[in-house]
């Protein structure tokens, strides 16, 4: 395994792990550990698969350069363009929308456990997106750095995190059945999010000049380190947070949980003073990677669709249009970090699994296209378009 097959599989893993680690255990708590193991090794096989599809579909087109909206106009023209740039925004702003809960919410906590100082909820958005819009104003490099100084970080405290949490596991817990099997569903969109890392494909096709096989062992090896991640976090999480109680998983599922709800739980219920700093920054450093990441997608995407330049006072404008949306739609229609994850894993389901599946069909069969092929023959191919289709039924009719 060479040095630039591990940048792509840290890539993978950064682009996966971010802000939603926070909100599954009480998404899949009721599941149960057994059953939620289920749903994740479920959910990365999709995934991975997705993934795989997309990089086919890449590998089709001439320029290493193209991204979704370009292959979207090559299978299906112009006006499906505009409408998956559309759904595109929607998810990167309900992306937005859990960051600024989560970071908001973090800076509150943070503010009246040092300095006493008590803010309300649209004062730390407003400081949180002041922090990051800085970064993203100044452009890619700032970003960069700032954002491998706090990828540090994540790992170093996750990796704490669970030095602390795991001896403390409670095998009693993880033994327990599922509570409703009715709700099992229903953590899979969030799952899916979990796994969005096909979202740069095109990036690391890019990356590793078009070299299929090694991009086809970077997706798998980094989709295996994501799964495993998060295993040990549901692990550590489930062992010892019980489903009942004023603390338990039950009640930050049917509450709005801001994203602090799990973090908080678990620092009650293990009574470590370190936990509670360590958590803290583990939280602050994955709502921060996650947001920069966004922020950066929704800027350009935005400047690219709205033919406007990224610096000056059109700099300024696309700022307003990326930060001050997701202001308003929390004001206006309050909901729990959960929910909105979810909701953006069914907009992932179509733009990640169902549309790159349409577009395996017609490259296939009707176009004949030649190159790089996932294996499975188009019964594995109708598998996959079924699954995410169906994950989008999910929530919808939740």
């Amino acid at each position: 395994m060479n040095s630039k097959m591990i940048g792509g599989i840290l890539l993978i893993c950064g682009t996966s792990v971010g802000t939603g680690i926070l909100g599954i255990p009480s998404d899949t708590g009721e599941a149960g550990f057994a059953w939620s193991l289920g749903l994740f090794f479920l959910c990365w096989a999709f995934s991975t698969l997705a993934a795989l599809y997309y990089l086919e579909i890449h590998l089709w087109q001439k320029s290493a350069s193209a991204n979704l909206l370009s292959i979207t106009q090559f299978f299906f023209g112009a006006k499906i363009k505009k409408l998956v740039w559309i759904v595109y925004l929607a998810l990167l702003y309900s992306l937005m929308c859990t960051y600024l809960l989560a970071g908001s919410s973090w800076i509150l906590q943070s503010a009246s456990y040092l300095w006493q100082i008590n803010l309300n909820q649209t004062v730390g958005m407003l400081a949180f997106i002041g922090l990051i819009g800085l970064f993203i104003f100044f452009g890619i490099r700032v970003v960069d750095h700032v954002n491998r100084a706090m990828s540090i970080g994540l790992a170093l405290s996750y990796i704490l995190i669970l030095c602390i949490t795991l001896p403390t596991v409670d095998g009693a817990l993880l033994a327990q059945p599922a509570q409703n099997i009715l709700q099992i569903p229903h953590a899979i969109p969030l799952l899916i999010t979990a796994f969005g890392y096909s979202i740069i494909v095109p990036s690391l096709s890019t990356y590793f000049d078009r070299n299929s096989q090694e991009l086809q062992k970077t997706i798998l090896w980094g989709s295996i380190v994501t799964l495993i991640i998060y295993i040990l976090w549901e692990t550590a999480t489930l062992g010892n947070i019980p489903l009942h109680g004023t603390h338990g998983l039950r009640a930050i599922a049917h509450s709005l949980d801001n994203g602090t709800g799990v973090a908080n739980a678990l620092i009650y219920i293990t009574n470590n003073p370190y936990l509670t700093q360590i958590l803290t920054l583990f939280a602050l450093f994955a709502v921060i990677t996650s947001f920069l990441g966004v922020s950066m997608a929704l800027y350009h995407t935005l400047s690219d669709g709205l033919d406007l330049e990224v610096g000056g006072l059109s700099g300024a404008l696309l700022l307003c249009l990326t930060y001050f949306p997701p202001i308003i739609f929390l004001k206006i229609i309050p909901t729990g970090f959960n929910q909105i994850l979810s909701w953006a894993g069914m907009l992932l389901a179509f733009l990640m699994g169902v549309l790159p599946m349409l577009m395996i069909f017609k490259g296939r069969h009707r176009l004949h296209l030649k190159g790089y092929r996932v294996p499975g023959g188009y019964l594995l191919a109708g598998l996959v378009l079924l699954f995410f289709f169906g994950v989008m039924l999910a929530e919808l009719f939740k």
